[in-house]
Formats: structure tokens, sequence, C-alpha cells
């Protein structure tokens, strides 16, 4: 199936496991975006302190050693407020998920994602 491209927007794709985010990068490549890939919350947060205004989009995890997702999220809004993100988790309990959906972001999704989950969530966030 052929997407639609993005017209090559930026995202900056924060997960601890690597396997996800080569997984990540590749589907976001179906929709022609550049992928900025990161392990380590962190440095991703070093990246996007440096580069805001290249990035269009981000899309972290939540469960990550050093920094956990729900504070890499206000972090990266203190410094760009208008910047979507998209909040990945594999925890399905509904009480956990009321408190994330209370978080400054566009979507907050379950793990594994589909392709076309991925490209709806995506086209979403950015418009």
């Amino acid at each position: 199936m052929k997407f639609k491209s993005f017209g090559g927007i930026s995202i900056l794709v924060v997960d601890d496991e690597e396997a996800v985010v080569n997984t990540l990068e590749a589907m976001l490549g179906c929709f022609d975006c550049k992928v900025i890939p990161k392990t380590c919350s962190i440095e991703a947060l070093q990246i996007f302190e440096a580069d805001s205004h290249k990035i269009d989009l981000v899309i972290t995890d939540l469960c990550m050693p050093r920094m956990m997702g729900d504070v890499l999220i206000k972090e990266l809004k203190k410094i760009r407020h208008d910047i979507p993100i998209i909040l990945c988790t594999a925890l399905s309990d509904s009480q956990i998920r009321r408190e994330l959906e209370r978080l400054p972001i566009k979507a907050l999704v379950g793990k594994p994602m589909s392709l076309n989950s991925l490209f709806d969530v995506v086209q979403k966030a950015i418009v």
C-alpha cells in the first residue's frame, strides 16, 4: 500500500528499545519522513534543545530509564510549547491512561502500532 508523503517532516523518535526505534524509523520512512532516532531520552532532549526549530513532531515512549516520557514531554514543552507530541505506551490500565491523557500531547497510542494507525496518528498530530 502506498501512503501519502508528509513532505519530509522531521520526527524525533525516542524509545529505549533500539528495535522499536528502528521499526518506527522504517515505518515513518514509508511516509517520506526524516527520522532522528534516539534510545536515550536525555540525548533526545539535548538534540531538541539544540535544534527545536528543525523538529516538526516528537514520538516518545513512556517507560524509559533515566528520564520517563512524561518528564521528557514537560521538558520539551518548556523549550517549545507548540511542538506536537505523540506518546506511545504498552500500558493498558485505564486509570493510568486517563492520567496520561492530561499531558500536553496530541495523541496517546498503544504499542505496537500498525502502519495504518501510525499514518493516521501522525497525520492528525501535524495538522
